[in-house]
């Protein structure tokens, strides 16, 4: 049951009520709603936050995954043999055969 559904039954239930104060309930109800408007302005806001946490978390993996050969030339879009090319020119660096996706991300915004 969300504020809502409560501030609705509130309403609903005192009515049966015989000392019903109309005013108090109506407050109650209203603030009640209230929040319930807040607590969905919340979830907007957590959902928000956290689609953009995974962006940076995945931006930040993607920086430190190592490569090899084969894969890192897929990821650039070139051969391996130009890979192996592009390494022996100097242009990619690699450690031990593989190359990070901070290399690749390096290498093509050059």
């Amino acid at each position: 049951m969300n504020a809502n559904e409560l501030a609705d039954y509130l309403l609903n239930f005192i009515m049966t009520v015989e000392d019903y104060d109309e005013s108090k309930h109506e407050r109650a109800a209203t603030m009640l709603r209230q929040q319930q408007a807040e607590i969905e302005a919340l979830k907007d806001t957590i959902a928000a936050i956290e689609k953009n946490a995974d962006y940076w978390v995945n931006k930040a993996i993607s920086a430190l995954v190592s490569y090899n050969i084969k894969d890192a030339a897929k990821q650039i879009g070139i051969t391996p043999n130009t890979l192996t090319k592009r390494i022996l020119e100097g242009k990619i660096k690699s450690v031990d055969g593989r190359i990070t996706g901070a290399e690749i991300k390096r290498y093509l915004e050059s």
